[in-house]
């Protein structure tokens, strides 16, 4: 689940913008922050077929009754039924995948349902689903709300007829996603603007200055050659921003997109990254008077 707060509940006109159908979606902003996506389900919805976060082996088994099958690993087992699969971590279930229209979810949701219907009840779009980044067109995974050191998601899976073949929760995959600070000097569209205030850094403040080999590219903001992305295991163009690895004091150039609460679209200059260091922010502050800390994501989970 990820490490967040949420709960203010979206006007249906506006959670995505535009005309947008009411369902079960929630702002995951908050005073505090926001997370790495806009919106997230109600933890209500949390449940197929009366199962789902807090469920054990045996509020399981009274519920669906003997497995068929059951397959055990060192610290987790998997039970199949014939039209459900379940996954234990220890004695809490962790993972459900229903395949059948008999198990549902509070809201309605089941296998056999038509996309147009389902869509309906979530109050989502295709276009909002891109924009959210839930995944594909065959593949949908939204994030529930309310959740602390895990991520929780629903998942749909359709098929090419557009029918919703299976339900899915992930109740136990650890978070991918870090909190950081971020000591920001220069916040612009233009790649040579960003470029010319990390020189300044450099020179006026005595900062290193390390662009780790990227240049601008239209479609990923920055990128390593064509050579670089391909040793690194990526495809051209690659960008991985700033914080994966060890923090430190030194002036960059990143592209916003990659931290998932800032305006998209800019190149940003960043001096220094991990815990907010107010003293290093007032010696900044004499060369750039509107430079701050803005806290974000990082994400630390598989690139490839």
């Amino acid at each position: 689940m990820i490490a967040l707060s949420f709960g203010i509940v979206l006007a249906a006109t506006n959670a995505f913008g535009g005309d947008q159908p009411a369902g079960l979606l929630r702002s995951s902003k908050t005073d505090t922050g926001t997370s790495v996506y806009d919106s997230c389900l109600t933890e209500s919805e949390a449940f197929v077929a009366g199962v789902g976060d807090q469920s054990t082996k045996d509020s399981v088994g009274t519920r669906f009754g003997k497995p068929r099958v059951i397959k055990t690993g060192e610290n987790s087992e998997v039970w199949r039924y014939s039209d459900i699969t379940l996954e234990f971590i220890g004695n809490e279930l962790a993972y459900l995948s229903a395949r059948s229209s008999k198990y549902k979810t509070p809201s309605g949701l089941t296998p056999a349902m038509n996309r147009a219907k389902a869509y309906q009840i979530l109050g989502v779009t295709k276009e909002s689903i891109e924009k959210q980044k839930f995944g594909t067109n065959e593949k949908i995974e939204i994030p529930f709300c309310e959740k602390t050191g895990w991520i929780t998601m629903l998942v749909l899976r359709f098929d090419e007829r557009d029918t919703l073949k299976s339900l899915e929760l992930k109740l136990k995959v650890p978070n991918p996603w870090a909190t950081s600070n971020v000591l920001i000097v220069k916040s612009t569209p233009k790649y040579e603007a960003a470029f010319d205030a990390a020189r300044t850094a450099e020179k006026e403040l005595g900062m290193k200055m390390e662009l780790g080999g990227y240049s601008p590219h239209r479609l990923s903001g920055l990128t390593l050659g064509e050579e670089e992305c391909k040793k690194a295991g990526f495809d051209f163009p690659c960008y991985v921003a700033r914080g994966r690895g060890a923090d430190g004091v030194f002036a960059s150039v990143e592209f916003s997109d990659a931290f998932p609460t800032f305006r998209k679209g800019l190149y940003i200059t960043v001096l220094a990254t991990g815990m907010r260091d107010d003293r290093l922010l007032k010696k900044v502050q004499c060369i750039f008077p509107d430079a701050y800390w803005k806290q974000t994501q990082i994400y630390l989970g598989c690139m490839h």
